[in-house]
């Protein structure tokens, strides 16, 4: 099924002609679906709609264009991109809560949950650390009740013992709903957690957490605690704090008046791992390597698997996922000896992982890690 129309006999000069259209999307195939997967999202975002509808309509959809396609191509087409914006829509949806999800019970006093963390603490503070917690039961006296549900606590106080992603805890927390500030048209941060999978935040104090289980951290973790650790040794506190948040998006050790300082320039996403840092990890890769007289092809396999090293380790932030999946496409473009397309590598890495481009940091990274693809004019080839 191609995504062209119009004649092909001859070449007219009107540059919205549907000749150069279709050229134009037989360069970039991936455009339209992309197109459709985004409108989708929005319209799922702003109508909310159940989910067993949205689902036998896009199956619906894509059948019936599966059949359709030998005898009328462009209504399958039609089909296929509704198809596209259905399965969108289905992927802002809100799941229906299994009757075990933690928001379904009540919440007055404190809960104790059993828990793994979802991921790395986050410590904001000496006294203030943020804590993801994937439920797994709750505890009502000696009664363990099996849960499931995905929470998000601030625990206040120094924490006894170190914690690490995957250990099993025990907290006694109070639990609430998020709710946002009521700002007119401010930033909607029950519906970002929504998003994240987050329906209950809560509160604890450090000494009311127990660790089940040891930290043993899985290997992305490891390296990162390794590479954070050994440039604390090699440099100065501050400077090691600052590049270890430009590197890593590590910043619990930046000292409270430089974390105030970046805030108040308006600057403080420099600490944060983004599409830049994936684009000047892959170019200083394959370009260090191609300098050192590296096989073209090598080079970009060698920088594939640091991009994925890299992705892995600073952890699954849209933006370092939206990014990576533009930098894959650039390297598998070299390896099959391709030019590689600007508006491709963006359809990719849309249906990555949300926001879309819309949002503010959508846009930050499709700003930072576009530079990583040749855009589709340009005939500069690596030899």
């Amino acid at each position: 099924m191609s995504w062209a129309w119009g004649p092909k006999s001859s070449r007219p000069s009107a540059a919205s002609s549907p000749w150069v259209i279709e050229r134009r999307l037989e360069t970039a195939p991936l455009l339209p679906p992309a197109a459709a997967f985004t409108a989708g999202v929005a319209a799922g975002a702003w109508l909310p709609l159940p989910v067993p509808g949205l689902l036998a309509a896009a199956t619906a959809a894509l059948l019936i264009a599966a059949l359709a396609s030998r005898r009328h191509p462009r209504a399958a087409l039609v089909l296929v991109l509704a198809g596209v914006a259905l399965l969108g829509a289905l992927r802002v949806a809100g799941p229906r809560l299994p009757a075990d999800h933690l928001a379904r019970r009540a919440l007055d006093g404190t809960v104790s949950i059993e828990g793994r963390l979802g991921e790395e603490p986050v410590r904001w503070t000496a006294d203030r650390t943020r804590l993801l917690l994937d439920v797994a039961a709750v505890h009502a006296g000696p009664e363990r009740r099996p849960a499931v549900g995905r929470v998000q606590l601030t625990v206040y106080g120094e924490l006894a013992l170190p914690l690490g992603e995957t250990q099993r805890v025990l907290v006694d927390a109070r639990l609430h709903r998020p709710v946002n500030f009521r700002n007119p048209g401010g930033f909607d941060y029950a519906a970002h957690l929504r998003r994240a999978g987050i329906l209950l935040v809560g509160h604890a104090r450090a000494d009311r957490i127990t660790a089940l289980t040891p930290d043993a951290p899985p290997w992305p973790v490891a390296v990162k605690r390794w590479a954070v650790g050994v440039i604390a040794a090699r440099l100065p506190p501050t400077s090691a704090a600052l590049l270890a948040g430009l590197l890593l998006g590590e910043r619990s050790a930046l000292p409270r008046e430089i974390d105030e300082s970046f805030r108040r320039a308006g600057v403080y996403h420099i600490l944060a791992v983004s599409g830049f840092n994936v684009a000047l990890l892959a170019g200083a890769v394959f370009g260090g390597l191609a300098m050192c007289g590296v096989p073209r092809r090598a080079a970009a396999g060698a920088a594939a698997v640091v991009l994925v090293g890299f992705a892995l380790v600073v952890g699954g932030q849209p933006s370092v996922l939206r990014a990576t999946v533009m930098g894959l496409l650039l390297l598998a473009a070299l390896l099959l000896d391709r030019e590689s397309q600007l508006p491709n590598a963006l359809a990719l890495a849309v249906p990555s992982r949300p926001p879309p481009a819309s949002s503010t940091s959508g846009r930050t990274s499709w700003r930072g890690s576009s530079p990583t693809v040749r855009r589709p004019g340009s005939r500069r080839r690596w030899r």
